[in-house]
């Protein structure tokens, strides 16, 4: 499915016989939307969430920061002419991340899908990352 339209598209097709299930457009992308923030609150919280029909967990995973290879901040580098690199000394060395864990899973080619946050989530966890011991809630 590419977006809610073509989710709604097949929602109503599969359950044009039970009325009880009838949902109009609007009801279906607010539902969906409504899904989408309690899971990424839940998430951000640091707590695993399952998503349904055995498609895997969503959580925030955290790593520890390779000094040998670590990212350039290539905003202040610009700014002051040479390498800047992000050591993450706000996080005491640490890196979270989303993660989608697809163990256990029922689905085959599964290699072929990725999760991707929205810019918002992302934003929302490096803020959290900011906050002294912000990064403690997350997961190894």
């Amino acid at each position: 499915m590419k977006t809610l339209t073509h989710a709604y598209k097949f929602y109503k097709e599969k359950y044009k016989d039970q009325p009880e299930y009838k949902l109009t457009a609007s009801e279906y992308k607010a539902l969906c939307y409504d899904y989408n923030k309690r899971a990424s609150a839940k998430v951000l919280e640091g707590e695993i969430v399952f998503v349904p029909y055995s498609l895997g967990q969503v959580y925030i995973k955290r790593r520890e920061t390779n000094y040998a290879r670590p990212g350039i901040d290539w905003v202040e580098s610009k700014k002051a002419g040479v390498r800047i690199y992000h050591m993450n000394f706000h996080s005491d060395g640490w890196r979270c991340r989303w993660h989608w864990s697809k163990r256990n899973n029922l689905i085959t080619n599964l290699i072929y899908y990725s999760f991707k946050p929205s810019r918002a989530n992302d934003r929302l966890l490096a803020a959290i990352m900011k906050v002294k011991d912000g990064y403690k809630r997350y997961f190894l």
